[in-house]
């Protein structure tokens, strides 16, 4: 005989587990690669690579931004002391940078560049995959054949 309360208890429990198991598969990073927005003096994880990289933008001033990129110590959590995955360089509109993280490679482009005269500056950047971590390359594509002499 069920009770509300085991009834309940199964519900939560597997409220609890459901989480982490959509948690733990990364997000595919599409081929276009990904634009989002960035608050100047702001750290925010890069899309598409499941919260391990962060974004950081300095102050945006004359058309050009310091922007590194970041990934927290092994073990440390989130509140962790920081390693660069990409020192800080100064970058304007237009201005690619390369960076490697976990076997994949990934460009960063600063896209555009907003200044308010009140409220927040902020910065358009693209992320993109050029190279796939090492044992996730990309499945080729299936190539469709003309069907042969004996076969149709």
């Amino acid at each position: 005989m069920h009770t509300i309360a085991s009834t309940c208890l199964v519900t939560l429990a597997l409220l609890q587990v459901a989480p982490r198991a959509v948690a733990a598969e990364k997000p595919a990073m599409p081929k276009e690669g990904i634009v989002f927005t960035v608050n100047q003096r702001e750290r925010v994880p890069l899309p598409g690579l499941a919260d391990e990289v962060f974004v950081k933008l300095g102050d945006i001033s004359g058309g050009r931004v310091i922007i590194e990129v970041v990934a927290p110590k092994e073990g440390d959590g989130y509140y962790a002391q920081f390693r660069s995955v990409l020192a800080p360089l100064l970058m304007k509109r237009g201005d690619m940078r390369t960076f490697t993280h976990a076997g994949g490679e990934y460009r960063l482009t600063l896209v555009s560049l907003s200044t308010r005269l009140i409220g927040t500056d902020m910065a358009n950047l693209k992320i993109e995959q050029v190279k796939a971590p090492e044992g996730k390359a990309p499945k080729p594509e299936k190539k469709s054949r003309k069907p042969g002499k004996n076969e149709a």
